[in-house]
């Protein structure tokens, strides 16, 4: 019998500085398990969408042609809010823990990938340091999971897509980087490439956000082939390491066709993409110019971030802001252009950024927000660089040294980042955040006034009359507002089911879940009707609802917990003698499947006694 090695003293390094990185990201963002949905979109892609619920045929054949809710093409993304749905209903609590578990294992992800970017030969020390590497490759992987630009993706619900998709993408990566390892050691690699490829199609079919994906792929390939050539392979083999990323970059234009075509058809109701004539060429260039040096800067000093920030809604190209963005652009170009020889990782690191960034930087958008999860890809660019830097340094006091500041600083940025996260607890905090740091008139009022809307949407309706009845008085030529008064006082008109005085979007869930019951969802039934309870406790005719779609499951305790609430004396509920008669007959039918003939027996008696 041949016994396995033991692991090495890297290894076991490796294991735990993973198990530290997955602690860290719990530390600053287990707490979001506390926090709710926010009117923020995940009204519209998640609790009042009909169409998510748990993966099923129908399901399975809408989101394959589905197009309309976002102007993007996302079959693996639909599908994993369903396995969530699935998994936890519409308990905001699991959708966070979902969001924050994927970034913990993106942060391990990136750690495999960035240890693999390292030379397997350290400038100043062991033929194999693997010690070191996993160090530089933990601090890469700390700088970028643990930074304030990561907040908006991993605690705002609706742009869990970005982690998701960052995921596949990392894991595409990572089998590329094992296919060029045993390429180089003659042996099989076919298996590791596919995998590679279907990662990558499942990444760009979750959100397209990885269309650069191909360039990062050929840059590793090439930067390796550079680093690694002894003499014996000649330099035309760098065009055979390119066609291993052929698939991929067959996929990625696929994919950029499709959703080019969904967003210039201006399916949904999106804003158009900016003509010429209203967003000139010039104006495009300096706004991907800022992009590009706005997210550099950020990146070193996330300060004042916001999540929907107005500077580009308006501005003039010629500024000194924008021209000094393009300026700094191009010279940070020429600069990694004319170091290529000297220190080749710059520019091979400057062209996977840009490829990354690529497709936020605005081009087809006009009025764009520069939002903060457009950083969660191309930011492992930077936080690679991190560990590059790192890895040449040679002397021991040296690495100490810049071990110890990185960490510091990404210390520092965990400190940030647990603070931001307050910014997403509800639509208070969140539209307070933004109200703060609008720089315009415009977005502030209409954030004010969406506040109101969402107050009156969950229910709340104290103050919300009042700080409406201000914003009009203040500004009484808002469209913005004069459309919000309309929907106000369209919902002023009483429902006919008996919920008056209830949220809105609690009789909007009601609704949803009877047609759920009808097609025979009752799983996602019973969802909806709990999220609508959790927003109105008070809703009577829900929890019977409730009472008879869990008897129809066969629970049937929760079921006469759920009724007897609903049945109790001031619930307001009025229901008919007959369907108290039935609705006590079904529970008694599922305490009997259950084999509780006692409990079956006393429900029958109290229907049959039943005033």
């Amino acid at each position: 019998m041949k016994l396995k090695p033991p692991l090495q003293r890297g290894a076991w390094i490796s294991i735990g500085l993973g198990v530290v990185l997955v602690a860290a990201v719990l530390a600053i963002y287990a707490h979001t398990t506390g926090f709710r949905f926010v009117m923020f979109d995940d009204d519209n892609i998640i609790y009042l969408n009909p169409m998510l619920c748990s993966p099923d045929l129908r399901f399975l054949t809408w989101i394959v042609t589905e197009a309309g809710r976002m102007p993007r093409y996302l079959p693996v993304g639909w599908l994993g809010f369903s396995c969530v749905f699935a998994a936890g209903g519409l308990d905001p609590a699991w959708w966070h823990a979902t969001s924050f578990g994927i970034h913990a294992l993106n942060a391990v992800l990136a750690f495999a990938v960035f240890g693999r970017l390292l030379p397997q030969r350290s400038p100043g020390g062991s033929p194999d340091d693997t010690a070191w590497r996993a160090w530089c490759a933990a601090a890469g992987a700390a700088f970028w999971a643990l930074h304030p630009l990561r907040v908006e993706s991993v605690t705002w619900v609706s742009a869990q897509l970005y982690p998701h998709a960052t995921a596949w993408a990392l894991v595409s990566t990572l089998a590329f980087q094992v296919a060029l390892e045993r390429r180089n050691e003659g042996r099989s690699y076919a298996g590791s490439l596919a995998v590679s490829a279907l990662a990558c199609a499942a990444s760009l079919f979750t959100y397209p956000l990885a269309f650069g994906l191909p360039v990062v792929l050929a840059v590793i390939a090439l930067a390796k082939s550079g680093g690694e050539r002894d003499g014996n392979e000649p330099r035309r083999s760098r065009w055979r390491i390119l066609g291993l990323v052929a698939p991929h970059l067959v996929l990625a234009v696929v994919v950029l066709g499709m959703a080019l075509s969904v967003r210039i058809g201006h399916v949904g109701p999106w804003k158009p993409v900016a003509s010429t004539s209203t967003f000139g060429v010039g104006a495009r260039l300096a706004q991907a110019s800022y992009l590009v040096v706005r997210y550099i800067g950020l990146t070193v000093f996330p300060i004042g971030l916001t999540p929907a920030d107005d500077l580009l809604q308006s501005f003039d190209p010629v500024s000194t802001l924008f021209i000094g963005s393009v300026a700094l652009a191009l010279g940070l170009s020429a600069a990694a252009w004319f170091l290529r020889r000297r220190l080749p990782a710059i520019g091979w690191l400057w062209l996977a950024y840009l490829a990354l960034l690529a497709p936020f930087m605005g081009f087809l958008e006009h009025p764009y927000y520069p939002c903060d999860r457009y950083t969660y890809l191309p930011g492992l660019v930077l936080a690679a660089g991190v560990t590059l830097g790192l890895g040449v340094i040679g002397s021991s006091r040296g690495r100490v040294a810049a071990l110890g500041a990185t960490l510091v600083l990404a210390g520092v940025y965990s400190s940030l980042s647990y603070k931001q996260t307050a910014i997403w607890r509800d639509n208070h905090t969140l539209f307070g955040r933004i109200v703060r740091r609008a720089r315009g008139e415009r977005l502030r009022v209409y954030f004010e006034g969406r506040l109101a809307w969402s107050d009156v949407l969950l229910g709340n309706t104290t103050g919300s009359a009042v700080r409406l009845a201000r914003l009009v008085a203040a500004h009484p030529g808002d469209p913005d507002l004069a459309a919000i008064r309309r929907r106000i006082a369209d919902l002023e008109t009483p429902p006919a089911n008996g919920a008056e005085g209830l949220s809105p979007v609690a009789r909007e869930l009601q609704r949803m879940a009877l047609q759920d019951a009808k097609s025979g969802r009752l799983y996602d039934a019973e969802q909806r009707l709990r999220y609508a309870l959790s927003l109105s406790p008070t809703f009577a005719e829900a929890r019977y609802n409730l009472a008879v779609i869990l008897a129809q499951r066969g629970l049937p305790i929760d079921a006469s917990a759920e009724y007897l609430w609903a049945t109790a004396p001031g619930s307001g509920l009025q229901i008919t003698q007959l369907n108290r008669v039935k609705v006590l007959a079904l529970i008694a039918r599922a305490f009997e499947r259950a084999g509780q003939v006692r409990w079956a027996l006393a429900c029958g008696t109290a229907g049959r006694s039943a005033p």
